[in-house]
C-alpha cells in the first residue's frame, strides 16, 4: 500500500512545465519563454527601488491557443526568503539592467538565473497560483497549497 501511495504522489508532482497542464491541452500550452519573445518585451527601464530581487528566475509563457498575445510571467524565488513568486504578466524586460516591470506595475531586479526548467518547488507554486487565479481546474493542473 505504501508503494501505491508513493506512486500516486510521484504522478501528481510535475517534473517540468509541460507536466502542469493535464487537460484541455489543445487549448493551452505552458513553456519556457523563447529568446524571441523576451526580445519583443525588451525596453530600457529606468532603475528604481525594486519590489523584490528574484533569484533562480526564469520567464515562462502560458500560450492560450487562438489568443494573439502570449502570457509571459516571471517566476523566481524572492531573495532572502523561502517564497517562490509567479508575477503578473510581464510588460517590459531590460536584461542590460536586470530589471522587469509587470502589468501590476511592480519592478523586479533579476538575481541569479535558473538553469533549465523550474525546480519542483517552483512547479508546485505555479500549480497553486493557477488554481488561485481560477483556471487550474479547467486545465487539469494538480492541486498544491502554498502559503
Amino acid at each position: 500500500m505504501t508503494e501505491n501511495i508513493q506512486e500516486i504522489l510521484e504522478a501528481m508532482i510535475p517534473k517540468r512545465l509541460d507536466d502542469i497542464i493535464r487537460q484541455n491541452r489543445h487549448r493551452a500550452q505552458l513553456y519556457m519563454t523563447t529568446d524571441e519573445q523576451i526580445m519583443e518585451l525588451h525596453h530600457q527601464i529606468v532603475p528604481n527601488e525594486p519590489k523584490d530581487i528574484m533569484d533562480h528566475w526564469s520567464f515562462i509563457t502560458l500560450h492560450i491557443i487562438n489568443h494573439p498575445i502570449a502570457q509571459i510571467m516571471l517566476l523566481g524565488d524572492i531573495r532572502g526568503t523561502t517564497v517562490t513568486r509567479l508575477t503578473s504578466l510581464v510588460k517590459q524586460i531590460d536584461l542590460d539592467r536586470q530589471l522587469v516591470i509587470t502589468n501590476s506595475g511592480s519592478l523586479y531586479r533579476l538575481g541569479t538565473q535558473q538553469q533549465g526548467e523550474p525546480n519542483t518547488d517552483q512547479l508546485m507554486a505555479i500549480c497553486a497560483v493557477f488554481h488561485g487565479w481560477g483556471f487550474g481546474e479547467y486545465l487539469g493542473v494538480p492541486h498544491f497549497l502554498f502559503s
